[in-house]
């Protein structure tokens, strides 16, 4: 058995979910590709594009296809590089900020 794990999906219900008006986020994925491309694409995901449903149709073709055919137990992770993360090097400000908060003698500042 194999299951994909897609990431921020452009979608009428990702849209929703991200506070569109449940009419507007229905008519059209635009929304919800600004709100990812927004939000996402420049600080969380290294890859530069924003996923669509036929982007998760192809992985699911893919596994259904006998070019799978020795593909068992894999989760297909669809993400973006999402869950792969940055390397150090591209996040390595944020390290440095995340890790001086746990100094000691340094004072919280509140968000």
């Amino acid at each position: 058995m194999n299951s994909i794990s897609p990431g921020p999906i452009a979608t009428g219900g990702f849209g929703k979910s991200a506070g569109f008006e449940p009419d507007e986020a229905d008519k059209t994925v635009e929304l919800a590709k600004a709100a990812i491309a927004a939000a996402v694409l420049p600080r969380y995901q290294p890859l530069p594009f924003v996923g669509t449903v036929d982007d998760i149709a192809q992985a699911a073709l893919f596994l259904a296809s006998d070019a799978s055919k020795l593909v068992s137990g894999l989760d297909l992770v669809v993400d973006g590089g999402m869950s792969a993360g940055w390397p150090v090097a591209a996040v390595r400000e944020d390290r440095a900020r995340f890790f001086k908060t746990f100094q000691p003698g340094v004072k919280q500042q509140p968000t």
